[in-house]
């Protein structure tokens, strides 16, 4: 900027230096302050680093190149170690150090992904003998070798990793676990109604069987038969539950409160920093409790509701920051409400013993 400083109405400096600055304006202005927001400035700044290439000096675009050589160079010899070493096992300490990134986790040697990883390693090499043995006059020279790096470093880590990316991040696990504890549940309070009523006659047996083809009906549509709501659960969260097992939610009004009325209400937070809001007025039965085997502190906890409790109008429905960040008002005095043990142990964590590689289990 400072070297097209007598030129700043032109075009090219003017569309994408407006473009930033209207950015940073709405971020200051916006009450989301997540980290994916940032992610609106960057291609006003990337038209603006493109501008400043033809005056870049040919002392500062050799250094730039060494740079990227040496650091994409680094980073594709440590990826290619770390897949070594994730399916061999050796060394032994480097593989017990990326065991315990995703416990439980077993691996595949693929034909595929390795094959694009040695493609893409080949055609790092071909770019770094043209880039310093022909010498090129082109004007984007130096640039291609730090754009190229990333390429390179973004193809290795998306094909030689991407099972293990794929087992550390999923949430399918953790959903499966979630919809079996909302069919327990419902299966539980189904028994007990017929255990407290019984057919007088063969048209009250005709009923409760067309009552248990609706139940089934309602659970097919929605695991637990009942809708769910939330309380710091995150947008990601929120998402993949209900894309992987169709679970429906309550909705969600502008400030964030719940606006269903549910039979069941689930948290997310963190077990070293729990929340210190409690729940809504009435009593609770814990069902449920899990997490992601490679997340030690995240934490989902499905309660239900017993007598007068109720779901709606509970506030923070939805954590913004994925549940990491909950929103704490210091000034107000939570309600403590009555909660049952568990009748049995929680299944947390979800179960890790699928191959992280199956087709049939990965993340859409």
């Amino acid at each position: 900027m400072w070297s097209w400083r007598d030129r700043l109405g032109d075009a090219h400096l003017a569309l994408p230096g407006g473009f930033v600055i209207a950015m940073l304006a709405m971020l200051c202005t916006t009450s989301d302050t997540s980290d994916g927001q940032l992610l609106l400035v960057l291609p006003g700044l990337v038209m603006l680093a493109a501008v400043g290439l033809p005056t870049l000096r040919r002392g500062g675009a050799n250094a730039f190149d060494w740079f990227s050589l040496l650091l994409y160079s680094i980073a594709a010899i440590l990826i290619w170690f770390a897949w070594f070493t994730k399916m061999t096992g050796a060394p032994a300490g480097f593989a017990r150090s990326l065991a315990r990134l995703t416990p439980g986790a077993t691996y595949e040697f693929r034909w595929i992904p390795f094959v694009f990883g040695i493609a893409a390693t080949v055609a790092w090499l071909a770019v770094v003998r043209w880039r310093i043995v022909s010498h090129p006059k082109v004007l984007w020279r130096s640039v291609v070798l730090a754009s190229g790096g990333l390429i390179l470093a973004w193809t290795l880590t998306s094909t030689l990793f991407l099972e293990t990316i794929d087992y550390s991040r999923t949430y399918r696990d953790v959903s499966t676990s979630l919809v079996g504890a909302l069919n327990a549940a419902r299966d539980e309070a189904l028994r007990g109604r017929r255990g407290r009523i019984e057919p007088s006659s063969k048209s009250d047996a005709k009923s409760d069987a067309r009552g248990d083809a609706r139940g089934d009906a309602m659970r097919a549509a929605s695991p637990g038969g009942s809708c769910v709501a939330t309380d710091g659960l995150g947008l990601a969260q929120r998402a993949s539950f209900a894309w992987f097992d169709g679970i429906r939610f309550s909705r969600v009004d502008d400030d964030g409160h719940n606006v269903d009325e549910c039979d069941y209400l689930l948290r997310q937070d963190l077990a070293r920093t729990p929340r210190d809001e409690g729940l809504p007025g009435g009593r609770w039965k814990l069902l449920w409790e899990g997490r992601r085997p490679a997340d030690r502190d995240e934490r989902f906890r499905l309660f239900r509701k017993l007598g007068a409790a109720t779901t709606r109008g509970a506030s923070d429905a939805i954590d913004r920051n994925d549940g990491r960040d909950a929103k704490r008002d210091p000034t107000a005095v939570p309600v403590t409400p009555t909660v049952d043990p568990v009748d049995a142990q929680p299944s947390a964590p979800a179960p890790a013993s699928r191959k992280p590689g199956d087709p049939a289990r990965r993340t859409r």
